[in-house]
């Protein structure tokens, strides 16, 4: 017999989209320490969790009737970054918790400064 997709979670996805910073006075997300320069994001708690438990109701928006969300736990996931413009980003780290560490350079920001992340299902 043929298991039923109903319910069934992808194996891999695309973090939601955000505005990653790349200045530290325009910081919406995560933290910057101004010592060294990098800018931390935990991709998971302030990111996949908060948007896909839809945490803030004044930004985000169901169907009547919907019901929830899958969320994942962050020890269930793997983090990958599969394009990032590496004229505006140097990595630091990305750790096992999906806590991203880079630094910036707000003078080289173009069309193409963005980041790629797939969470993948271990």
């Amino acid at each position: 017999s043929v298991a039923s997709a109903t319910g069934a979670f992808p194996q891999q996805f695309y973090m939601p989209s955000i505005v990653l910073p790349t200045d530290p006075t325009t910081l919406s997300w995560g933290s910057y320490d101004s010592g060294t320069q990098v800018f931390t994001i935990d991709l998971y708690t302030d990111v996949y969790a908060r948007q896909f438990g839809m945490a803030d109701g004044t930004t985000s928006y169901k169907s009547a009737g919907a019901g929830t969300l899958s969320v994942k736990a962050t020890n269930e996931l793997e983090y990958f970054i599969v394009y990032y413009d590496k004229d505006t980003f140097t990595i630091q780290s990305l750790d096992a918790n999906g806590v991203l560490k880079y630094k910036a350079d707000p003078a080289k920001v173009t069309e193409k400064t963005f980041m790629n992340i797939v969470f993948k299902v271990k």
